[in-house]
């Protein structure tokens, strides 16, 4: 019986440590800024809604989704080399959330990072009630942190501390839901 606890208390801590932001930054040698900047010449005219960092068939990766025009394309960066490891088509629109949003990806991230003075490991534009906002998680001292910036003004909506990143399955580009 102590064994079968000790090895489900074990599957457990491996699960749940899997995307961990913390473990997760701490093995990236790239920032998350640094791989939006990668991503953004090879989608001429392109303009990034949303970067993660994640652990991907044992690879750590940013996955940044690029939008341009009313398709886009989703990138798999290594976050220890910087190099482009996979390219997909977006299939949403994301015409709307541009030309609503006022504020660059960077730009959130610098303003959240003032407000929770961390790392970033995801950034996200989404329409909330038909207002642009961005969802920025950072980790500080081993703590996630949700700083919510209005996407026009830049103004913090919110600071909240979180669990986890809650965020464990695969992103389909689809800013609505939360994989």
């Amino acid at each position: 019986m102590k064994t079968a606890l000790y090895l489900l208390s074990l599957a457990i801590a491996c699960l749940s440590a899997r995307n961990a932001p913390d473990r997760l930054l701490k093995e990236a040698k790239v920032s998350l800024p640094e791989a939006v900047e990668k991503a953004l010449p090879e989608i001429k005219d392109g303009s990034p809604v949303s970067a993660r960092l994640r652990e991907e068939k044992s690879r750590i990766v940013y996955v940044v989704n690029v939008a341009r025009g009313e398709s886009g394309v989703r990138m798999s960066i290594d976050a220890k080399t910087k190099e482009i490891v996979a390219q997909a088509p977006l299939k949403k629109n994301y015409a709307t959330l541009l030309g609503a949003s006022k504020i660059s990806m960077a730009k959130a991230v610098e303003l959240a990072t003032v407000k929770v003075a961390g790392k970033a490991t995801r950034v996200e534009f989404e329409l909330k009630k038909g207002k642009p906002v961005v969802e920025v998680m950072v980790v500080l001292d081993g703590k996630l942190f949700e700083v919510k910036l209005d996407a026009v003004s830049g103004s913090v909506l919110k600071v909240e501390q979180e669990d986890d990143d809650d965020d464990d399955g695969d992103d389909d580009g689809d800013e609505d839901d939360d994989d």
